[in-house]
């Protein structure tokens, strides 16, 4: 599991600089740094489908943004 926990961390690092809105991506930093908060992980996950279902309507979504909340489903 740690390697797991290491490579998403790995993984946001790296996306966190190509990314307008990272609240939900400190979010996810958050539940890998602290393994007795996962189970709220649910919860962040469905802030994040829901941020990812409202991009149609947003004129700033792309798929830059869509990629990015895709990542951080299979996270969650």
């Amino acid at each position: 599991m740690a390697n797991v926990v290491s490579t998403i961390r790995g993984l946001i690092e790296l996306f966190k600089p190509h990314c307008a809105n990272y609240g939900t991506l400190n979010g996810l930093a958050e539940f890998t740094a602290d393994h007795t908060q996962w189970r709220r992980a649910h919860d962040l996950f469905d802030r994040i489908r829901k941020k990812r279902k409202r991009l149609p309507a947003e004129r700033t979504s792309g798929p830059c943004r869509e990629s990015q909340y895709l990542f951080e489903e299979a996270c969650a």
